[in-house]
């Protein structure tokens, strides 16, 4: 039978149980807000203990067990930008506080501290990729015992609203007048290959890992196809593979691009710079465009366009093009599967400004049919 008692700095709760041994110890808990979670934490210990399972818990330190999670089971065969943002967490851990603490001492509470502190100053997605990677760790440790209770569930995210990037795009007039911008500077002489890049992205809604790495042996202009096989490591100048299976893929482009592309390519062809195998978007120094260089060639598409729009960059390509497909009706599979999404959902959760847009048109447009019945 647990026990509870209300300290100052919260509700505690004792468990007794039994080693195989016969040895009787005890299970401390506080911290908690309420009486109710006190009772909510100790009943899962009681549980286990009922079902004959082991109560001990882990006392590592959070920042050694996330890091020994990390090396176990992300580590082994992940690319580098995965590799990347674990490390970020990890040192995050190993600089905090909460990296100190026992993972069977770390309560609800505890660790809403740590996100409101961290994300006191830092963006929204920062804070949810690394609340993310936490809680896969710690959801590992409940799994298999370590933990009964998992303290990252129903924390609420703390994010500095000032540095958070809203998603933002092009509407569809501001499209058109950017392709037109673009064709008309590619029919010049110099034809600067960030300028295709701009349009391909904008006509495909690519990763931009996955256009750098297009070669001409994954363009068919006949059947008007891309086939996407493979993205580029812009950090390590070489192919990697794709984001998820579900990133490979292949999608049918429109006449404008394939014209644009044919042109390209006889450009390239009469310079003698083509090969099936090579990179389609090389330089004049024969490199892929940095993502910086890249995302100013984009501000100065714009500007030529007089179009103003705060924090608009490479990646809102984009978000343009599967915004642009949703308010032309095309289905929200349809979409997902073009962008290579693993699932619809994640879709769904990118998109849902757009998506909410629509329902409240559809629900204008509802409304005014129904006036007119009145009528």
């Amino acid at each position: 039978m647990a026990t509870f008692n209300k300290k100052a700095n919260g509700w505690q709760f004792r468990v007794s149980y039994y080693t195989p041994s016969g040895k009787r110890r005890f299970v401390n808990k506080q911290g908690f807000k309420t009486k109710h979670e006190a009772q909510v934490a100790a009943r899962v210990i009681e549980s286990s203990k009922d079902k004959g399972l082991s109560v001990e818990t882990s006392n590592e330190p959070l920042a050694a067990y996330f890091e020994e999670w990390y090396k176990l089971y992300i580590e082994p065969g992940a690319q580098y930008n995965t590799k990347h943002h674990y490390t970020v967490t990890l040192n995050i851990l190993k600089r905090s506080s909460i990296g100190e603490y026992a993972i069977n001492a770390i309560t609800p509470r505890l660790y809403q501290s740590f996100i409101n502190d961290y994300g006191a100053d830092h963006a929204k997605w920062t804070v949810k990729k690394i609340n993310a990677q936490i809680r896969a760790a710690i959801k590992k440790a409940v799994y298999d015992g370590e933990l009964h209770r998992d303290f990252t569930q129903n924390v609420k995210l703390v994010y500095d609203e000032s540095k958070s990037r809203d998603t933002v795009w092009l509407n569809a007039d501001q499209t058109q007048t950017v392709i037109n911008d673009l064709i008309g500077s590619l029919q010049t002489s110099q034809r600067p290959i960030s300028r295709y890049m701009v349009l391909t992205d904008l006509l495909t809604g690519l990763r931009i890992g996955e256009l750098m790495a297009l070669t001409w042996e994954d363009v068919d202009l006949d059947q008007q196809t891309i086939d996407i096989n493979k993205s580029w490591d812009y950090v390590n100048d070489k192919n990697k593979t794709t984001k998820t299976k579900s990133s490979n893929r292949t999608i049918a482009i429109n006449s404008t691009l394939v014209e644009q592309l044919k042109e390209l390519r006889e450009f390239q062809a009469n310079k003698n710079n083509i090969h099936p195998k090579t990179q389609i978007f090389l330089n004049n120094n024969h490199r892929i465009s940095s993502v910086a260089a890249l995302n100013k060639q984009v501000r100065n598409v714009l500007d030529e366009c007089e179009i103003d729009i705060p924090d608009f960059h490479f990646h809102s390509l984009r978000h343009t093009h599967a915004s642009f497909l949703l308010y032309k009706g095309v289905s929200i599979f349809a979409i997902s599967q073009r962008l290579g999404h693993s699932n619809v959902q994640i879709t769904m959760g990118v998109y849902s400004h757009v998506i909410s847009e629509m329902k409240n048109k559809e629900t204008d447009k509802t409304l005014a049919a129904l006036d007119d019945l009145d009528n």
